[in-house]
Formats: C-alpha cells, sequence, structure tokens
C-alpha cells in the first residue's frame, strides 16, 4: 500500500490550490497570473498607451498559460494513472473459476440447438439440415417452416414483390395492431412509389393504387398520404422536387429489416441473431470494454477493499 499512498500524497499536492512542487506551475498559479496580465492591458487601453507591442506580449502570455494548464493537467492525469496500477497491483483481481463448459449432455444439447437454428435464421437451410443430420439437435418442425417462410418473403421484397409481405401482415394484423407497427401501410407506400416511378411512368395506375389502399390508414397516416398524393405532380422529376425523399431507395430497402423485426418478433424472438451478437461482442472489443466501464463506475469496489 506504501507505493499507491505515495502516489495518492503527491496527487493530492498537485490538485491543491496552493503552489505545491511540479513540473509545471499550480493551475491557480497560472490563470492568476493571466488574469494580472489581461488587468494590465486593460489598465494600459483605459490610460491610452497600448500599442502592437502590448497584444503581442499579451498573446504570447496567453499561450503560455495554456501550455502550463495543459502540462500541469498532463501531471494529474499521469498520478492518477500510477495510482491505479498501483491499487490493481495490491489488489490484484483472480480470474473467476467456472466449470468446464458445454461439458454436460444439457448444455451441449442446447450449443448444437442454438448452431442449428442460427443457420436457419440466416437462411442457410441446406448447411442446417446437414448439422441436424449430423448432431443431435433437435429443432421444431413449425419453426423451419417459419424460418422458410421468411426467408422466402424477405427474398420476394428484394426482387420488389411485395404480395407475399402483404399476405403475411394482412394475417397478422391483429398483432401487427398490438405493437402499433406501421409495415402494411409501408408496404403499400413503397409498391405506390414503385408505380409512379416506373418506366413510363403509370400515373393513372398509381392513382387507382392509392385510392385503393390508402383509405383504410387515413387516420394514422393522413399526412403522409397527403405528401404521397401531391407528390404526383412532380412524378417526372420526383428525385429534385420537394419530395425527393420518396424517390430514395431506403424507401424499399428498409422493408427487408422492418419486416424481419416483426416477423421474428411475433415467434417471440428478437430480430438479431444470437450468435452473430456473442461474436460481435467477443470479436469487438466490447467485453474489455464493459469492464473498464465497470472499474470506473462509483460503485465499483475493487476486491480485496471492504
Amino acid at each position: 500500500m506504501d507505493a499507491a499512498l505515495k502516489e495518492l500524497a503527491k496527487l493530492e499536492k498537485l490538485v491543491s490550490g496552493g503552489s505545491s512542487k511540479g513540473k509545471s506551475p499550480s493551475i491557480d498559479d497560472s490563470l492568476d497570473s493571466l488574469l494580472y496580465s489581461l488587468r494590465e492591458v486593460k489598465d494600459r487601453l483605459q490610460a491610452g498607451t497600448a500599442t502592437d507591442e502590448t497584444f503581442n506580449i499579451l498573446a504570447k502570455t496567453a499561450d503560455n498559460k495554456k501550455k502550463e494548464v495543459e502540462d500541469r493537467q498532463k501531471e494529474i492525469y499521469n498520478t492518477l494513472g500510477k495510482v491505479g496500477k498501483a491499487l490493481d497491483k495490491k489488489f490484484s483481481a483472480q480470474l473467476p473459476s467456472y466449470d468446464p463448459l458445454f461439458s454436460s449432455p444439457e448444455a451441449h444439447a442446447a450449443l448444437e440447438h442454438t448452431i442449428a437454428l442460427h443457420f436457419l435464421r440466416i437462411g442457410q437451410f441446406h448447411t442446417a439440415e446437414t448439422f441436424i443430420e449430423e448432431s443431435s439437435a433437435s429443432i421444431d418442425p413449425n419453426m423451419r417452416t417459419h424460418f422458410i417462410e421468411l426467408d422466402r418473403i424477405i427474398s420476394a421484397l428484394r426482387a420488389h414483390d411485395i404480395e407475399p409481405a402483404l399476405a403475411w401482415t394482412s394475417r397478422n394484423r391483429k398483432f401487427l395492431d398490438s405493437r402499433l407497427s406501421p409495415l402494411e401501410f409501408l408496404l403499400h407506400r413503397s409498391q405506390y412509389v414503385r408505380l409512379l416511378l416506373s418506366s413510363p411512368s403509370d400515373v393513372s395506375a398509381a392513382r387507382s393504387y392509392a385510392m385503393t389502399e390508402f383509405p383504410s390508414y387515413y387516420s394514422q397516416h393522413g399526412a403522409e398520404i397527403g405528401r404521397l398524393m401531391a407528390c404526383m405532380v412532380y412524378h417526372r422529376r420526383l428525385h429534385t422536387s420537394p419530395y425527393a425523399d420518396l424517390a430514395s431507395s431506403s424507401l424499399h430497402l428498409d422493408l427487408e429489416p422492418m419486416f424481419a423485426t416483426e416477423y421474428c418478433a411475433s415467434l417471440g424472438m428478437s430480430r438479431q441473431v444470437p450468435l452473430r451478437v456473442i461474436g460481435d461482442l467477443g470479436g469487438g472489443g466490447a467485453l474489455a470494454r464493459i469492464e473498464k466501464g465497470r472499474k470506473l463506475s462509483p460503485h465499483y469496489y475493487a476486491p480485496g477493499i471492504v
């Protein structure tokens, strides 16, 4: 503890208001000196004796005092770091011990189930089937069917076909309404804009589609429907019109992750794939940052300190 106490005493002297020993003057002394120089210049200005040299000297003084403050702060942070290192050395945290992972039959089965489900969720159905055949993983056939359907609908959206997605939203409208999800309306919006921007532009078809599909959504999306109808005036130059955002490809591309989110939510699952999240956390250095943040928390106590 002597090393830590020594560094702590040094830190206390560095941050005190008095002129303590250090490689640079205390912050208080530097600021007081700068304030004195400013007052001198002010007095000369009031007396009319200030010259260009006066301001040149003031600028140099300000730069010097700024450097002194920065140097002092660097000393403080370096000493603070030494205090932390001394404490870590004194109270070294032992790595926690765990039982061997995935050694029990239950844990092994859970791991295989997670891997098989991962392949299904990312659309690698052939790989999933091979893995299931060569392992003891057991996947509910209904779950396979759900993810095959999700992959089929996402592929259709990618090919600008919204009908499979609309069929699903129609069957699950009660669930979507409970989540206040705008998915179904946004699918219709996408189709309307595609008709409007088709080559050649089919304004009459777009208008007919809007008159058929939009009325039932007017209470929730009235303002957006108004914009969609008004943008027909600019259908020949929608990209440079006040409604240019409606010509953005994100209007259609954003439907894919949104649909996946709602579909997985209907199954009681997160849209994020668990194994991918774990890989990102472990490989992206997130665990180290979490541990560092935990140590900086005011509620953190180093092991061995009561």
